[in-house]
């Protein structure tokens, strides 16, 4: 689920990576994803095998056994139910926030300027630019990237912590 093709202008960006402080940036109205295009306030669920589906902001996903989920944000928020241990999750695209729920196995975190908030998770990995993460507890925590924050309750290893100004933090 990780091989996905984004295609943003280099302006968008920039003005996720600096989550529009510079003059003139403006709301990215919408950017595509394996060729579809998810405009502002929607975002898209692809499930392993399946064709991508745009939702609402403030839809809820659930991530079956085996099953991989991509989840692509366009300033949208969702919630994921992780409905079995072997659940896997990648959460990208343009700010937004997540709430994760149930027992997930994988969640991988990159984009631009999330909000994720995890419950019990075996395995994070956060990328990307400016997301801010908070986490109950996981088994390996990996950090990359630019201006990531994490904070967390329990992590029993803290795999590679790399790139420039990442933070993480025990509650």
């Amino acid at each position: 689920m990780r091989n996905k093709t984004l295609s943003l202008s280099a302006a968008a960006v920039l003005c996720a990576l600096t989550i529009g402080t510079l003059a003139g940036c403006g709301a990215v109205a919408s950017f595509t994803v394996d060729g579809v295009s998810i405009p502002e306030g929607k975002a898209t669920v692809k499930t392993k095998g399946a064709a991508s589906e745009i939702v609402d902001s403030g839809a809820t996903v659930h991530a079956k056994a085996n099953a991989p989920v991509a989840l692509t944000l366009n300033k949208a928020n969702a919630n994921v139910i992780c409905d079995d241990s072997t659940s896997e999750i990648d959460i990208q695209g343009l700010g937004g926030t997540v709430s994760v729920s149930g027992a997930c196995n994988v969640v991988n975190i990159s984009g631009f300027g999330a909000t994720v908030n995890l419950g019990a998770v075996q395995d994070i990995t956060l990328e990307g630019a400016s997301n801010t993460v908070d986490v109950d507890s996981a088994e390996t925590l990996s950090v990359a990237g630019v201006s990531n924050k994490v904070t967390y309750g329990k992590v029993t290893t803290i795999g590679r912590v790399e790139g420039i100004d990442n933070r993480t933090r025990v509650r």
